[in-house]
């Protein structure tokens, strides 16, 4: 079942100073995958993703009730070495809403003040681990133009208005684990859906005002403070790949569940008089059109950061590999792994033993 998905590999990304002859830093890294146990009526590959080699992973993607307000399902997986000290994790996603009526319009999803990226990426940590020392946060505008928005939608009669904006951001803290002090980072996006409903000329007063926040799985990585290296997780980060099959039904799923909310929806507006039924129905248009949106993201997510490049491999199945787009150059080694460098001078059998065939990048 999936043999191309599930091949091991392995990958030696060779961390090159722009000056350098020999490797500064290496990691090395094999294929893993996130593994759907019950969605479907039978497992299933969800994505796949480098890991370091050697990490013991768990975890996968779950569903129960306590993922309702994304679809009834999310991603919980994890990846960790020997010593317990150095991990990377994918965290489940999030969905919330505001409302200046005080009530959900999905009452699935939960009612917090949380505004933002920083919010929630705040939260996390503060619920996740009690007595954390946050180092600093920052915005991350690369993977926030990454991630697709969905089209501004106006009903008709203007009497609901949409607005979308997407943030992403990444906080680092420091946390106490079985007496060692472990460096963390987390992050994520988030789609925020603003909708305006009614307002002048309408009869109802001021327009109802409400916010749908949808937090993308949050990659997550930690290490001891002393050896906390960003730049060696972004190369995992951005590995992970959809799998096309379960991509197919997670977004079959969603269409189904807009089917019957779009049913009960209409059911309930029988019972109200006719002004009611109009605005029910407006009001479920708009929230559908932000629920495609919502199952978009069920695959947006892993393509939005991915940033690879393929290059010609005639040993590699259909004769492409993709690898990591941060860097110049990109080499097949003797043992079936793979070296990516900045260094022009780059030798493989100078700097790690061995013989390999630089590769070109596909146009």
């Amino acid at each position: 079942m999936q043999n191309r998905s599930l091949r091991r590999v392995t990958l030696l990304i060779s961390l090159l100073c722009c000056s350098a002859v020999s490797v500064a830093q290496t990691i090395r890294l094999e294929r893993a995958a996130i593994v759907d146990g019950t969605g479907f009526g039978q497992p299933m590959i969800a994505a796949t993703l480098f890991k370091p080699y050697g990490w013991k992973e768990t975890g996968g993607i779950s569903w129960g009730r306590e993922h309702a307000c994304t679809r009834g399902w999310g991603v919980n997986w994890n990846a960790e070495a020997a010593d317990g000290l150095r991990g990377i994790g994918i965290l489940p996603q999030q969905g919330w809403e505001q409302s200046s009526e005080g009530r959900p319009t999905n009452f699935d999803c939960p009612l917090r003040q949380l505004n933002g990226v920083e919010d929630y990426l705040r939260a996390l940590v503060q619920h996740g681990f009690p007595g954390a020392q946050v180092v600093n946060y920052r915005s991350r505008p690369d993977i926030a133009q990454a991630t697709p928005t969905p089209p501004n939608e106006t009903i008709n009669n203007g009497f609901i208005r949409l607005n979308y904006r997407v943030e992403a951001g990444e906080i680092v803290f420091d946390a106490s684990n079985d007496g060692n002090t472990l460096r963390t980072s987390l992050s994520t996006t988030v789609v925020i859906t603003q909708t305006l409903t009614g307002g002048e000329g309408y009869g109802i007063g001021p327009p109802i005002q409400s916010f749908s926040f949808n937090a993308t799985p949050t990659f997550a990585f930690y290490t001891p403070v002393n050896g906390f290296k960003p730049a060696l997780y972004e190369g995992v980060r951005r590995s992970i790949m959809p799998d096309q099959n379960w991509l197919s039904r997670i977004t079959q799923h969603g269409q189904r569940m807009n089917e019957i909310d779009r049913k009960g929806s209409w059911d309930r507006s029988q019972i109200g008089q006719k002004a009611h039924a109009q605005i029910v129905e407006m009001t479920h248009k708009a929230w559908q059109s932000n629920q495609r949106s919502s199952d978009s993201r069920a695959g947006d997510f892993i393509n939005a950061i991915r940033e690879v490049q393929n290059y010609n491999d005639t040993q590699a199945p259909g004769g492409q590999v993709e690898l990591s787009n941060q860097y110049n150059h990109a080499w097949r080694l003797e043992d079936g792994s793979y070296a990516l460098t900045d260094d022009p001078s780059f030798q493989p059998q100078q700097a790690l033993g061995m013989s390999g065939q630089a590769l070109s990048a596909t146009p």
